[in-house]
């Protein structure tokens, strides 16, 4: 199977951070901004693409919607069953679930120029984001020492509260 793409497709689709990390990871950027300015095609790998998330993508343009559904999978994926004061919650950790709310504002380079449909949905985007940091910072957090390391922890069911989709 042959994958087309171009950085601009990467970008709009939410992809661009995983495009980055996973198959341009050796690219200045110098090199990133020059591609992103020249915006060809490129020839993916069905590997590349899977890891990207390319191959389960639907096309939108609602990103406070894309944003929802990645941290409701890594709510699922990477919350723990805790047992605090004789009762057994579901936490996740801290600074997990802020760097994947933060990342989200990664995901579009500044060099990047949009249409009109785009850029009110980043906007969005943005105004969320920052909105759930807010909410997300006030939550009540567990201390928790694990393998002689305190660990912060928050309970995934009231960050859930914020992501309903």
């Amino acid at each position: 199977m042959k994958i087309l793409v171009t950085p601009m497709d990467m970008i709009e689709r939410c992809l661009w951070s995983n495009y980055k990390r996973f198959v341009l990871k050796e690219n200045s950027d110098a090199k990133l901004k020059e591609l992103i300015e020249a915006n060809e095609l490129v020839l993916l790998t069905e590997n590349d693409a899977y890891v990207i998330g390319l191959l389960k993508y639907v096309q939108t343009d609602n990103f406070v919607h894309r944003c929802k559904m990645e941290l409701e999978d890594t709510l699922k994926i990477k919350s723990t069953i805790v047992r605090v004061k004789d009762t057994e919650k579901v936490l996740i950790n801290k600074p997990t679930i802020i760097r994947d709310i933060m990342e989200f504002k990664n995901r579009f380079p500044d060099n990047y120029i949009t249409d009109p449909v785009y850029k009110k949905s980043i906007e969005e985007l943005f105004a969320f984001v920052t909105s759930l940091m807010n909410s997300v910072n006030e939550l009540e957090e567990y201390h928790l020492t694990v393998k002689d390391k305190d660990m912060v922890y928050l309970q995934s069911s009231d960050i859930s509260k914020f992501i309903k989709i």
